[in-house]
């Protein structure tokens, strides 16, 4: 029993350690099959990954395939096209060869006519020549034979003559006023001494005075107490003040002070009665009973003078220099506060004048006074208290806003005309210089119109004949064609800099290269120098005074500390001058990591050379494709010297209507002319048929104003 208990144990103990063993290599097979199980996951995973891969290169394929396949149509078609409009060419090819055989052969008979027409004239010109001829010298004889007579009849003349000929003038200069002036100094002086020679009586000089004012119209022996207050009533230091002011006025850039008269009315009433008194008694006045006097007040800035004048209303002739009445002027701008500070006791007396008392006929008549301003829009807005027409509310009647500049700015083709905004309050505007009525308020009819005609027809029919005579695409406005001809100026003078800055930078170079390949050559570099900078190699201390190395500002390297040459660093361009200014970067050294050799130095220098070389030539293309467009849009737009300007410019100097040096621009009557049915029709025959779409469009438009004026 003993001996089994015992096998029984040891055979317990080996199937323990056999189930151990087993167990081991149980898990080892597991684990094995689960890192075989891991690789094969990850092995397809791969191959799922490739699978998309492919399957997206095959879409993409497939994508590129399909895109490919239309293109092919579209170019089948588009061959097949080509081809139609070949065979079309070579029909029209034909066709043109047909007619250049057909025209050689009428050329030839031509040149036979010609010969024939060129004989036939030669003896012609013989004929008429011989006929000429012997026509001159009859026709000579017979001016010789009325010259002599006109001579001998001169002489016959001269000899009656008052001097015998001893005193002659030429015809037209007894018609100018200097010598009108003389001969009536000398028949005064020949009076006085017939008075005191011949001691003529006071009948006969009663009667002479009587005789020349009735021939001459004025008195020649007016009293000199009449002459004295002829000289009152008309001086006008009886009714204005004369003030002197000294200004800051604006010349050229500067500003220096200068002497000017301010001009004021004294009395206005007495001005207005005085002027008033004249027009009756010259017959030019025209009032009904009971009806008031219409007193425009305007004014304008003339060159540098504002003036303030009352126009008179009530006259037969609107024209009538007369008719205005100068009460104010100053040296200055026509702007609310200018017109207040130098006008306001005038306005003061033109708010309180409301009637005015003159003579008619020796009898004092008032009546009452009707006030309007009359003048540009600038200066009805200035004494109106109005913002102006460079605001954004420009309208005399309402508020109504809209943007007046820029790319949003409001034309006629997209502003709203009925629109209507909220009437302008006392409170909105500033206090008005002339108290007046609303309903005496507008714009300027002639003012603005004569713009609308400048700016929209004269000037577009400049901008077509531009466009015309330019050959290239340019646009239909004047205003816009100045605006690429300043950009062309403004390109041209960058790429001048640049190409002058190019060309001193390649000329630096240069010298850059030959220090080096003389100092390679020699295979000496100079020693440290109170020049020198802390590169390896430095330009300016290896330099001679021959090479001229210019001055170069010095350098800090943003790495190591130590300052350097811009040359010597490779800073040579201003572009790398400024970049280096602006971000410090690190020197030859510090970039490459390592000290640069010489000959490495001269690679550089020399790439640096073909790269500045190469941009001198692209600049200097580029330069001179500029100027000659430039030139070219110069000479078209502002020199005038095109072919169809010229054209137009005859047209309108046969209607009276061309630019003159003493019109700022067209004048009324000008406008009026150019607006003739007629007249439009020139101008539009000016141009060819194909110099814009617009061009009927624009008849239409001066005929509508035609209507309006």
């Amino acid at each position: 029993m003993p001996a089994l208990k015992k096998a029984d144990k040891a055979r317990k103990i080996c199937a323990k350690q056999g189930r151990g063993v087993l167990e081991s290599r149980h898990e080892a097979i597991k684990r094995d099959l689960r890192n075989d199980l891991a690789m094969h996951v990850a092995q397809s995973e791969n191959l799922r990954e490739e699978i998309r891969l492919v399957t997206e290169d095959r879409d993409n394929i497939s994508d590129e395939i399909a895109r490919k396949s239309s293109q092919i149509v579209n170019l089948q078609r588009e061959i097949e096209l080509v081809s139609d409009r070949l065979g079309q060419k070579q029909k029209a090819s034909v066709l043109i060869d047909e007619k250049v055989s057909g025209l050689r052969t009428e050329n030839s008979q031509l040149k036979v006519q010609l010969k024939t027409v060129e004989s036939e004239l030669l003896e012609l010109k013989k004929r008429q020549t011989a006929i000429i001829r012997a026509n001159i010298q009859a026709f000579d004889t017979v001016q010789r034979k009325k010259m002599e007579q006109l001579e001998r009849k001169l002489a016959e003349l001269v000899a009656i003559s008052p001097t015998g000929g001893s005193s002659l003038k030429d015809y037209c200069k007894g018609n100018k006023r200097d010598t009108t002036n003389v001969r009536c100094q000398k028949a005064l002086e020949c009076l006085k001494r017939s008075v005191v020679k011949w001691k003529l009586s006071d009948g006969f000089l009663k009667e002479f005075k009587a005789f020349l004012t009735e021939k001459l119209g004025f008195d020649v022996f007016v009293s000199r107490q009449k002459i004295d207050q002829l000289k009152k009533e008309n001086s006008a230091t009886e009714n204005y003040h004369f003030t002197a002011k000294t200004i800051l006025k604006k010349v050229g850039s500067r500003e220096v002070e200068v002497e000017t008269v301010h001009i004021e009315a004294k009395d206005l009433k007495a001005l207005i009665s005085r002027r008033l008194r004249q027009q009756y008694e010259g017959g030019t006045l025209t009032l009904k009973p009971g009806e008031p006097i219409v007193c425009g007040v305007g004014g304008d800035k003339g060159g540098s003078t504002t003036k303030l004048v009352v126009v008179f209303g009530n006259l037969i002739n609107p024209n009538n220099p007369l008719g205005i009445l100068l009460i104010g002027s100053y040296e200055g701008n026509d702007d609310y506060m200018s017109l207040k500070t130098n006008f306001g006791p005038l306005f003061h007396a033109l708010n309180d004048l409301k009637n005015i008392t003159y003579q008619e006929n020796g009898v004092e008549v008032t009546r009452n006074v009707l006030q309007f301003p009359v003048g540009d829009c600038k200066f009805l807005s200035a004494i109106l208290g109005h913002p102006g027409q460079s605001s954004s509310t420009p309208c005399f009647l309402c508020k109504l806003s809209w943007v007046n500049r820029g790319q949003n700015a409001a034309t006629l083709g997209t502003f709203d005309f009925g629109a209507i905004g909220d009437s302008w309050h006392p409170d909105d505007l500033k206090t008005p210089l002339l108290h007046t009525s609303p309903d005496c308020i507008c714009p300027p009819p002639l003012h603005i119109l004569l713009g609308v005609i400048q700016d929209y027809v004269v000037n577009w029919c400049y901008a077509i004949c531009n466009i015309t005579d330019f050959g290239e695409p340019l646009p239909e406005s004047l205003k816009e064609q100045r605006k690429s001809l300043k950009n062309l100026m403004d390109q041209e003078e960058f790429y001048s800099t640049r190409y002058l800055s190019s060309k001193h930078s390649l000329e630096i170079v240069d010298k850059m290269l030959a220090v080096l390949e003389r100092t390679i050559s020699t295979g000496k570099e100079s020693k440290e120098s109170p020049s020198s900078c802390n590169s390896a190699y430095c330009f300016v201390s290896n330099a001679t005074k021959k090479d001229a190395i210019p001055k170069c500002d010095m350098v800090r390297c943003s790495q190591c500390n130590q300052f350097f040459h811009g040359l010597c660093i490779g800073v040579i361009t201003e572009e790398d001058s400024e970049n280096a200014q602006r971000n410090p970067g690190k020197c030859m050294e510090c970039r490459k990591g390592r000290q640069v050799p010489i000959l490495e130095r001269k690679k550089l220098t020399e790439k640096a050379h073909h790269d500045i070389s190469k941009r001198l030539n692209s600049d200097e293309e580029v330069l001179e494709d500029i100027v000659e467009e430039r030139e070219k849009l110069e000479n078209t737009v502002d020199k005038l010297s095109g072919p169809t300007r010229k054209k137009l410019e005859h047209v309108l100097r046969s209607i009276k209507c061309d630019s003159r040096a003493f019109f700022q621009q067209l004048t009324g009557n000008q406008a009026r002319k150019i607006l003739r049915p007629e007249n439009i029709a020139k101008i539009h025959e000016v141009f060819p048929t194909n110099a814009s779409d617009n061009l009927e469009l624009m008849r239409d438009v001066m005929m509508d104003l035609a209507d309006l004026m």
